[in-house]
């Protein structure tokens, strides 16, 4: 087994026993952990890991690459439709 599909196995495992484990204890804490893997910080974290760490530099470039992609259409979508959250009036 490469060491990159070991990483990915692992980081399944920790995200799912969370994932159970919030939903057993409803911690509010454990749910703020798993949104925050979402953010931009984890993932930049792990294609810098992946570059320097694991010498797979085409999947730590692929990764920070689509971070940065994700978020720069984000941003155009969102100042293209302009529309207030939530929308008015409200129902």
């Amino acid at each position: 087994m490469k060491p990159l599909d070991l990483l990915i196995c692992l980081v399944i495992v920790a995200v799912a026993s969370i994932l159970f484990t919030a939903i057993l204890t409803w911690s509010v804490d454990l749910w703020v952990l798993l949104t925050r893997l979402g953010d931009e910080e984890f993932y930049l974290v792990a294609g810098v890991f992946t570059y320097f760490l694991l010498g797979d530099p085409v999947s730590g470039f692929a990764l920070v690459s689509s971070v940065v992609l994700s978020g720069s259409l984000d941003i155009f979508l969102k100042y293209l439709f302009n529309t207030p959250r939530p929308p008015n009036p409200i129902i």
